[in-house]
């Protein structure tokens, strides 16, 4: 199998730290001030290195295999649908 770009949010750290021990990589959003939902990697955590940090700012274009939604308080998942791999 070949090996994936996965867009998430990062809303529960374990569930994500368990994630990345798949041969994936995944982007996971972040906002200025790193409100709820959008930590991307935050500080506290030691992250392995497939879990990246992909500002909003910067999806438009994008280019993803999967968008892994773990949460409904995310206000922006249509936003993201429509941006990436635009």
């Amino acid at each position: 199998m070949r090996r994936l770009r996965i867009l998430t949010w990062q809303t529960h750290g374990n569930y994500l730290d368990y994630l990345s021990h798949c041969p994936h990589d995944f982007y996971v959003l972040s906002r200025p001030g790193r409100p709820p939902g959008y930590a991307g990697r935050c500080q506290g955590r030691r992250w392995r290195a497939n879990v990246l940090d992909q500002p909003l700012a910067t999806l438009r274009g994008q280019v993803v295999d999967c968008v892994l939604y773990q949460d409904d308080i995310v206000a922006d998942w249509n936003a993201a649908f429509r941006w990436v791999n635009a």
